[in-house]
């Protein structure tokens, strides 16, 4: 009796160590997982973070790169900065202060902007930096060469961007023009709820802006130690961006399981079967969730930006144009029609007639005839039925846009838009320019069908790889874009959208 208590009682220990065993290693399996899992998830979604932020990001400098360069070509400023006399120079600027802000334009992030002569002479045509923090912009400028400036003036630190102004291939002076660093700041502070997202914005040699208390000899050590870092040099401007996930999280997480092994085997025991067969289904649903909404998220925001800072800069100098040839009827016509086109495409995500998205058309056109003179003739055909078909806004400027710029870039022609309502919509943009060869034509379609955007083709074939996701997104497979070209015959693009009694929203 005693030798089969003792026998149970050896199975009973026996069969405790192989329960032990076991779920040491069902924890040690489960712990590896989720770590995994987690990480795997975070650098996923610090990939389709970083897109996001390093888009805002290139839009805020990029606006300052662009309107710099625009200033710097601009006459009256390559004519202010040659004259030798300070009198002259400063009657020059201010000629010329009251054009530059029209170039620099009221809904941009710069705050100052400043022309330098080659021997340190400046005028200030926007801001009241102080004259201390300009004479620290041009000693900068002389001894480093450099395209990005940081300096603090007023209790305010700026980020600036610096563009030649040359004559003939000689420099003669200086545009810089700056940012308040906070209009980064908020951008950055938009992601803190994101704890293990690190962002660095750096000028030549320094950390410009960054939501981490970190130095610029640390910058190798997060390199080397990130779960997930990427760099982006943004355009020619002498700035680089930093987005990374460090391993913290991943340290704070292995913390909490060996704190809490203790604690929950008495749990673990009981739900197991059930945890280890869910759980990974569970993170995973809810991280993807989280990742498609993010990517969602990200691709509205940037296929919406269909009319950029270079079109207005452009109009405003045609504009400007027609007023010094006295045509002042007519620029005040361009104005007001770019003006409704702004109101436009700046509008909310909600719908639009397709009789009104033909009209804005009609004012797109206008204001591009102005441009190009006797380029072309356009005509879109409306119907009444127009009025009650409702489509993304702001689907077919980037196609009419791409048929004047490109598909009649090296002669004079017609472009032509018009409609087929049935059981789905098909519109038509057609012009009778240079066309397509068969094997661009192919590639090009291609490319779309998979809206691949990867490689570097030009903005023309972004625009329709764009316009195709705003469609699968809002109408599924089976519609889209559909290209028929032929070289030196011209380009039908074809947009199929379904026919529905409802509002479309992209």
């Amino acid at each position: 009796m005693n030798n089969k208590r003792i026998n149970i009682s050896r199975k009973s220990i026996l069969y405790l160590i192989a329960l032990g065993i076991g779920l040491v290693l069902l924890w040690c399996v489960f712990y590896f997982l989720t770590i995994n899992v987690i990480r795997l998830n975070m650098t996923e979604q610090t990939k389709t973070t970083s897109d996001a932020i390093i888009s805002r990001i290139e839009d805020e400098i990029l606006i300052i790169d662009d309107t710099a360069y625009s200033l710097a070509h601009y006459e009256g400023i390559r004519n202010m900065v040659q004259q030798k006399n300070t009198m002259d120079f400063y009657n020059a600027g201010a000629d010329t202060t009251e054009k530059s802000r029209i170039i620099i334009g009221n809904q941009t992030p710069i705050d100052n902007a400043v022309v330098f002569r080659r021997d340190g002479l400046y005028y200030r045509l926007k801001g009241k930096m102080s004259n201390t923090a300009l004479d620290k912009v041009y000693n900068m400028i002389v001894d480093g060469e450099t395209k990005t400036i940081s300096v603090s003036s007023n209790g305010m630190t700026y980020l600036g961007s610096v563009e030649p102004v040359e004559d003939g291939g000689e420099n003669k002076g200086y545009v810089v023009l700056f940012m308040e660093r906070t209009e980064l700041e908020k951008i950055f502070n938009d992601y803190n709820d994101m704890e293990y997202v690190g962002m660095i914005l750096i000028g030549k040699d320094e950390i410009l802006c960054s939501n981490r208390d970190i130095s610029y000899g640390e910058l190798n050590d997060i390199k080397n130690e990130s779960v997930f870092y990427k760099e982006k040099i943004i355009g020619f401007t002498g700035f680089s961006l930093i987005v990374y996930s460090d391993k913290e999280l991943s340290q704070k997480i292995s913390r909490y399981f060996v704190i809490a092994i203790p604690a929950t085997i008495i749990v673990f025991l009981l739900i197991v079967s059930v945890f280890i067969r869910h759980l990974n289904k569970v993170i995973l649903q809810v991280r993807v969730k989280d990742i498609e909404l993010e990517n969602e998220k990200t691709l509205s925001l940037l296929l919406k930006k269909q009319i950029n800072a270079h079109f207005t800069v452009n109009t405003l100098n045609a504009v400007r144009a027609l007023i010094n040839k006295g045509n002042k009827n007519e620029a005040a016509a361009t104005c007001e029609e770019l003006s409704r086109l702004l109101r436009y495409a700046n509008a909310g995500e909600e719908d639009i007639s397709l009789m009104e998205e033909f009209y804005v058309l009609e004012q797109y056109a206008a204001i591009m005839q102005t441009r190009y003179p006797d380029k072309f003739t356009f005509n879109a055909d409306m119907e009444d039925e127009y009025e009650d078909i409702m489509i993304p806004r702001m689907l077919l400027q980037p196609i009419v846009e791409n048929a004047i710029v490109h598909g009649l870039s090296d002669r004079t022609g017609q472009i032509d838009v018009f409609a087929q309502i049935d059981d789905d919509i098909r519109i038509y943009v057609k012009d009778n320019g240079c066309g397509l060869s068969a094997g661009k034509l192919n590639s090009l379609k291609e490319r779309i069908e998979k809206c691949d955007n990867t490689q570097n083709t030009g903005l023309s074939h972004m625009a329709l790889i764009n316009i195709q996701k705003r469609i699968r997104m809002v109408c599924g497979e089976g519609y889209g874009i559909d290209i028929i070209s032929r070289e030196n015959e011209g380009t039908t693009v074809v947009i199929s959208l379904k026919n529905e009694n409802r509002n479309i929203t992209a």
